[in-house]
């Protein structure tokens, strides 16, 4: 797995590990921090990568960089 892009996540966040991300608690600055990227500066397996990560679960296909991250951000809301 490409770490960079949950590395970049992770410190724009203020999380200290990465593994923080699967708590749900840190999801709004996940939230927010995601607010502050632009899904084109990644690739879409990197983003669909990241989704499964913080996520926990696989999605997709998706067909963009763009509808991975929208779907993140969405499942990040609930």
């Amino acid at each position: 797995m490409r770490k960079a892009l949950l590395e970049s996540l992770s410190k724009k966040a203020g999380l200290t590990f990465l593994s923080d991300m699967h708590y749900k608690a840190y999801w709004p600055d996940i939230c927010d921090a995601l607010k502050k990227m632009e899904a084109e500066d990644y690739t879409l397996e990197e983003w669909e990568e990241a989704a499964e990560y913080i996520l926990g679960k696989g999605a997709g296909p998706f067909d963009s960089a763009e509808s991975v991250y929208r779907y993140i951000l969405q499942c990040l809301k609930l």
